[in-house]
């Protein structure tokens, strides 16, 4: 009977030793399980955050382009502008001139 229980005793402590292995063969595999998780999880969001960078630069250098057209195009109708405006002046320019020209000449 005492050798019953002894046998009892071992076969309890190697079950529990045999659960304490499976445990920790487990728990390293849940860890390695969660570590390639946690890597699947990061590349992905670095994928997605290239995704967005990617789509946040087009969006910036379409609004930087149509900018540039913009200030293009008030720069053309500024020019217009000056240009009309010299035109317009050129005219009187050149009769102030062709006075003074005449007046001098008739003075002199």
């Amino acid at each position: 009977m005492f050798t019953e229980e002894i046998n009892k005793i071992r076969k309890a402590e190697e079950a529990a030793d045999a659960m304490r292995r499976n445990a920790k063969t487990d728990a390293r595999q849940m860890i390695e399980a969660a570590k390639s998780e946690a890597k699947k999880t990061t590349e992905r969001a670095q994928a997605q955050a290239k995704e967005h960078a990617a789509a946040y630069l087009k969006e910036g250098k379409k609004q930087a382009e149509a900018d540039y057209e913009a200030a293009m195009n008030q720069a053309r109708e500024t020019a217009k502008s000056l240009v009309k405006d010299a035109e317009a002046r050129k005219k009187q320019a050149i009769e102030t001139i062709a006075e003074r020209i005449i007046e001098i000449s008739v003075n002199h």
